[in-house]
C-alpha cells in the first residue's frame, strides 16, 4: 500500500516528471519523431514508442535507429527536425492538458510543506508548465537545458539540491521504466504512473494521479484528504487553470 511507503521515511519533497505525468504531452513527443525520421525515409518502429519516454533527444534517436548507421549531419537534421515539430505543436497546448488529479494532488502536498519539483529530458519543459497553466505549481524546474551544464549529474540529483532535501527523502512520480529504475537507483522512492504502472522497481505503481487523490487516506503524512481540496489555495499555490 501507498500508506505503507509513506510512513516507512520522512518523505520531504515530490519530483514529477513532465511530459505524461503533469503534461499530456507524450504524444506530441512520438508525432514530432514520426515525422522527423520519416522525411529521411526511415520507419518509426512503433514498438519503440514508450520506450522514449523520459530519454534525452540524441538518446531517443538512437533508440529509433536501433543498429541502423546513419551520417552525422543527416543524426543532427532529424534532431533538429523533431524539435522544430514539437515546438510548433506546442502553441496548441492549453490548460485541458495538465493531467487528472496534478493540481489536487500538488495541493496536498504543498499546503503541508512538502516541496515539489518539476523535472524533464525537454529543454521545452518550462514553457509546456506555462502554457498549461501549472508553471507556479513548482518550487524549482530541472529540464534539458540544467542537465546540459551539468552532465555528471541525473536531473534528478539536480531537483533535489535545489530543493535541499536528500534522495532518501524523496519519491519521484514517473511515467518512464527508466528513469523509474535511476531514482531507485540514487536511493529514492519512486511511484509509477501510466505506462511505468508496469515496472516492478518502482514502490507503489497505479494508472493516473488522480486514482491517488481520489483513494481516502492514501497520503498518511497529509492530514488533508482529496475531497477537502476544492479550490482553495495558499498563498504559495494561487488558483490555476489546470485540473
Amino acid at each position: 500500500m501507498l500508506s505503507d511507503l509513506l510512513t516507512s521515511r520522512p518523505i520531504r519533497a515530490f519530483i514529477f516528471d513532465v511530459d505524461g505525468v503533469v503534461a499530456d504531452t507524450a504524444g506530441f513527443h512520438v508525432a514530432a519523431w514520426k515525422g522527423a525520421v520519416q522525411e529521411q525515409g526511415i520507419d518509426f518502429p512503433e514498438s519503440i514508442a514508450e520506450s522514449l519516454r523520459g530519454e534525452s533527444r540524441r538518446r531517443s534517436l538512437e533508440l529509433i535507429l536501433g543498429e541502423r548507421t546513419i551520417s552525422q549531419e543527416q543524426f543532427e537534421t532529424i534532431m533538429h527536425r523533431k524539435n522544430e515539430a514539437y515546438v510548433a505543436a506546442l502553441s496548441r497546448l492549453t490548460n485541458d492538458d495538465c493531467m487528472p488529479g496534478v493540481v489536487r494532488l500538488i495541493g496536498l502536498l504543498r499546503k503541508n510543506g512538502i516541496k515539489v519539483g518539476a523535472v524533464s529530458a525537454s529543454q521545452s519543459a518550462r514553457r509546456v508548465l506555462q502554457l498549461i497553466g501549472a508553471s507556479k505549481l513548482f518550487e524549482t524546474v530541472v529540464d534539458g537545458r540544467d542537465a546540459q551544464f551539468i552532465p555528471e549529474k541525473h536531473r534528478f540529483e539536480i531537483a533535489v539540491a535545489k530543493l535541499e532535501v536528500s534522495p532518501a527523502n524523496c519519491c519521484v512520480v514517473e511515467d518512464s521504466l527508466a528513469n523509474i529504475v535511476v531514482a531507485k537507483k540514487l536511493g529514492m522512492c519512486a511511484i509509477g504512473v501510466g505506462p511505468a504502472a508496469s515496472s516492478n522497481e518502482a514502490d507503489y505503481v497505479l494508472e493516473t494521479l488522480e486514482a491517488l487523490v481520489r483513494r481516502e487516506n492514501a497520503l498518511p503524512s497529509i492530514r488533508l484528504k482529496a475531497d477537502d481540496v476544492s479550490n482553495e489555495w495558499n498563498s504559495d499555490c494561487p488558483p490555476l487553470g489546470c485540473r
